[in-house]
């Protein structure tokens, strides 16, 4: 969808307004495409904008309550200073938000970054480094940061992923890796870690993260040391796990992993592609349909939080094409018999006029490239409702119409050479 020279390390969509997307990217010294930076959208990846370059971004998260407020973790490539960098004012100017927090520019640099979703001015941040990482905790949205573990060990990666238990976020779990691949969990908000103690043998932890479906389940993937690289699952908050093996699940590795927020048990991972699992990660297949061009794995994955939307972050070869975001939008379909539409048709949308909301129905005989866009009067696109492959069958979208004017604008389904169109009324 864009940022195609880009290496995406990662990716956050506001849960206040899922239209809102930002992505960071990796730089590194010896780069000569793709500097590195945040990025933003505004209309759920269909255009981006620079809010803030050069960067090197190892993770982006976004204030639960307030859109305006934003952190990243820098990881301080391309002789940019590591440390935490926070906005106020949606992504047009960026701060320093790392009093107290050590890093060197030659040593150490930041990792992950986590959120409180019950009080947002507290975040943990995670540090490797060549002498040793750290964990580092803030009440203050950043003003301050204190260590934040111990119990610990301290090896040189710390804090690679950080998750916080939503229903009781004095619970939170993250990862060191380096000399042993260690999972940590604290119960009173990071005064003391306890060791997990996952039975395995490896050097290092790739990713780690939480079902929103259900707290008590964690999959953790470990890379290095042991080939391949072991993944294990627990639904008991870490009291005991068990161990998959990549012969058995069907995939040849994992790098992250995001939850279909509407389905449980509904998983999906990047790696070479993206993959999917219907049964919490214990099988695995790749995604259909899949990304086509990629050239790199695909190294970050985040829903939108309605369920409507997967964005996938790729990390291409030498800046080659294949890099960059990719979108694939799941339509809600209808359809009620085996038999699919003989024709294409788009139906007039319900209700209109309208106030706000409308919900767009239109049919597909077979698979097909279809786009379904909104314009106004002056011919000027003004919502991009459908941009996929979409299955054949009914499907319906709703367009979210707040802060457009009334008036009347025109709905575009356009599947191959064939084009329909009807009228919308939108009325204040």
């Amino acid at each position: 969808m864009g940022l195609g020279y880009e290496k995406i390390s990662t990716i956050a969509v506001d849960l206040r307004n899922s239209d809102i997307v930002y992505a960071g990217s990796l730089s590194f010294i010896a780069d000569t495409f793709g500097i590195g930076g945040i990025f933003k959208s505004t209309n759920g990846g269909m255009t981006w904008d620079t809010s803030a370059v050069p960067a090197s971004v190892s993770k982006i998260v976004i204030h639960p309550s307030n859109s305006n407020i934003v952190y990243a973790a820098l990881n301080g490539g391309n002789y940019m200073h590591p440390g935490v960098v926070k906005t106020t004012d949606a992504g047009h100017s960026w701060f320093y938000a790392d009093s107290g927090l050590y890093t060197d520019l030659d040593a150490s640099y930041l990792q992950g970054i986590a959120i409180d979703p019950q009080h947002p001015e507290t975040l943990y941040c995670g540090q490797a480094g060549t002498w040793g990482g750290s964990l580092w905790k803030t009440t203050t949205g950043g003003a301050y940061w204190f260590p934040s573990d111990s119990g610990m060990r301290h090896d040189n990666s710390v804090g690679q992923n950080i998750v916080i238990d939503p229903e009781s976020t004095n619970v939170v779990y993250t990862l060191t890796g380096g000399n042993g691949a260690w999972a940590w969990r604290t119960t009173n908000g990071g005064a003391y870690w306890y060791n997990l103690g996952i039975p395995w043998n490896a050097y290092h932890t790739r990713t780690l993260e939480m079902d929103p479906h259900d707290p008590a389940t964690l999959y953790v993937v470990a890379a290095l040391g042991v080939s391949p690289p072991q993944v294990a699952k627990t639904t008991d908050k870490g009291a005991a796990w068990r161990l998959m093996s990549y012969d058995t699940m069907g995939i040849h590795s994992i790098a992250c992993v995001t939850f279909d927020p509407n389905t449980a048990n509904c998983w999906y991972a990047g790696a070479g592609n993206v993959q999917s699992s219907s049964d919490g990660g214990i099988h695995w297949e790749l995604m259909t349909p899949s990304i086509q061009g990629l050239n790199g794995p695909v190294l970050a994955i985040a829903f939108a939080p309605d369920g409507n939307a997967l964005y996938a972050g790729a990390q291409g070869v030498n800046y080659a094409e294949g890099s960059g975001v990719f979108r694939y939008r799941f339509v809600t379909s209808v359809q009620h018999s085996l038999e699919f539409p003989q024709s294409i048709r788009l139906h007039q949308n319900f209700p209109n006029p309208f106030n706000s909301t409308t919900t767009i129905q239109f049919d597909l005989p077979t698979v097909s490239l279809a786009s379904l866009k909104v314009y106004d009067i002056l011919g000027r696109v003004v919502a991009v409702l459908v941009d996929e492959r979409i299955s054949p069958g009914e499907h319906t979208v709703r367009w979210e119409a707040a802060g457009m004017p009334s008036g009347v604008y025109v709905a575009r389904l356009q599947a191959g050479s064939a084009v329909r169109s009807t009228k919308l009324v939108l009325l204040r």
